[in-house]
């Protein structure tokens, strides 16, 4: 028995605790990295979306305002919330439905505001073209 111990290679302990030290140090090292790349392309992706939609934001005029009382301005007749309203709101009005406004469909209150303003004006153009055409103007 003793002559199988002394066949089996030895490991001093001064050598494993020197092993797990190195792959700590190692362990270490690569963590440091993944969380600095990820903490990086955190930043980027938040400078590079945050950076565009405030700049946009800060460039508007008093003339670019897109609340309902301006629905007829150019620059809200042409955004995507206000066309996609007017869109769903002369079809449903085509189908004879209720109006059922899903401002859901947007995520911040100003694209709301303007999908309920272009879905008002869809649904009650449709119900005026209608009444024009059946009494035959």
């Amino acid at each position: 028995m003793r002559e199988a111990q002394k066949n089996r290679p030895h490991f001093g302990a001064g050598d494993k605790g020197v092993e797990m030290e190195s792959n700590r140090k190692d362990t270490h090292a690569i963590l440091l990295l993944v969380a600095l790349t990820v903490g990086l392309l955190i930043v980027f992706t938040a400078r590079i979306t945050g950076a565009s939609g405030s700049a946009e934001r800060r460039q508007r005029t008093p003339a670019q305002s897109t609340s309902p009382q301006n629905a007829n301005s150019v620059a809200v007749q042409m955004s995507a919330p206000f066309r996609d309203g007017l869109y769903v709101g002369r079809i449903t009005s085509e189908h004879g439905n209720e109006p059922h406004i899903a401002v859901g469909r947007w995520a911040s209150v100003m694209d709301r505001t303007l999908y309920a303003s272009g879905y008002r004006q869809g649904y009650n153009q449709q119900i005026v073209n209608a009444e024009a055409l059946r009494l035959g103007h």
